[in-house]
């Protein structure tokens, strides 16, 4: 219920529609805009890997916003999976034994903090994005947190939308 903005994007009718192209020629910022921190994933082509990016804005009880980042993949996830595990930015843990991502960036006083997050809650599914967020999609996906599922209005207006839309945005 509280879940603020809800954004789809349909990679596969945003290339048949050339949208993307066009506006990373035209529009050089909407594009990494839209797609958030989907931009930071290494070892994924957006444009040939891709089909679904879905967003999700979120407010807690103490007023905190919190983004939720799902990208779908059209082909298996080994060779991102085994991109982020090579790149020695990124550090891996786990979660009852679920891998979790983690790319590392200096702050201000010289220590390195987590600053991006990656983990497969899917088949053909990643969680993105800063790492308490991707934290929580994974304890959704092993079950120790209830599901993150809306219902209502907004889901029903969501749900509304055709889904093969190349931006379903509510």
């Amino acid at each position: 219920q509280a879940t603020d903005t809800i954004l789809s994007i349909n990679a596969d009718q945003f290339e048949r529609a050339n949208l993307a192209k066009r506006w990373r020629d035209t529009e050089p910022k909407l594009w990494p805009g839209l797609i958030g921190t989907a931009a930071s994933l290494p070892g994924l082509n957006l444009f040939r890997d891709v089909s679904r990016i879905t967003r999700a804005l979120t407010t807690d009880e103490t007023g905190e916003t919190k983004e939720f980042n799902l990208v779908q993949s059209r082909r298996g996830l080994a060779k991102v999976v085994r991109t982020v595990a090579e790149d020695k930015n990124f550090r891996r843990r786990s979660i009852n034994g679920l891998p979790v991502w983690e790319r590392l960036a200096s702050s201000a006083d010289g220590t390195a903090k987590p600053d991006f997050a990656v983990a497969r809650v899917g088949p053909a599914t990643l969680a993105v994005g800063a790492p308490e967020q991707v934290d929580e999609l994974v304890l959704v996906r092993i079950g120790m947190k209830p599901d993150l599922k809306i219902t209502g209005q907004l889901f029903d207006r969501f749900q509304a939308l055709d889904h093969e839309s190349a931006l379903r945005l509510i």
